[in-house]
């Protein structure tokens, strides 16, 4: 079995219903690093990271899975990190959201939903200034848009 597979099976076991693997990478070198990064509904605790580091880190060197010395680290996605799970649309919902498509364009707005199944959303666009004045108000339309096209997405962040 591939490290990525056990280092996913083991991490299985062990991780709460309400958290979710958002990525697993085993990469090359004198001392290859295995990353894990995990999220959750509601978030990611260090409790939580420091559970699955000491489990996969105790189970890979018991069934002597990598031969090699090798650095384990696990955490959570930074809150600028694109999503990689469908689980981050749902967690994300209600929030502002900068998407890449896959043919360059880029369209700003607010996830409303998840549509067909988990394969499109639905985006409240921000089109345009419609009013200049002290508080700039946005024209928005309501949009569909195939999770299949889109090449990145994130939150934006507001303060």
């Amino acid at each position: 079995m591939e490290i990525r597979e056990k280092t996913i099976q083991i991490i299985n076991e062990y991780l709460p219903s309400d958290h979710f693997i958002v990525d697993v990478t085993f990469g090359k070198g004198v001392k290859p690093k295995l990353s894990i990064i995990l999220d959750g509904d509601d978030g990611v605790s260090i409790d939580i990271c420091a559970l699955i580091s000491r489990k996969v880190g105790y189970f890979l060197e018991q069934d002597n899975v990598i031969e090699t010395e090798y650095n384990l680290e696990v955490g959570s996605p930074g809150v600028d990190a694109p999503f990689a799970n469908v689980r981050q649309y749902y967690k994300n919902l209600g929030r502002d959201v900068k998407i890449v498509l896959k043919d360059g364009t880029v369209k700003f707005g607010i996830l409303e939903s998840l549509l067909d199944e988990d394969t499109a959303i639905e985006l409240l666009e921000q089109l345009n200034e419609a009013d200049k004045g002290k508080k700039a108000k946005f024209a928005s339309e309501l949009q569909k848009i195939e999770i299949n096209n889109i090449l990145k997405i994130n939150v934006i962040l507001t303060f």
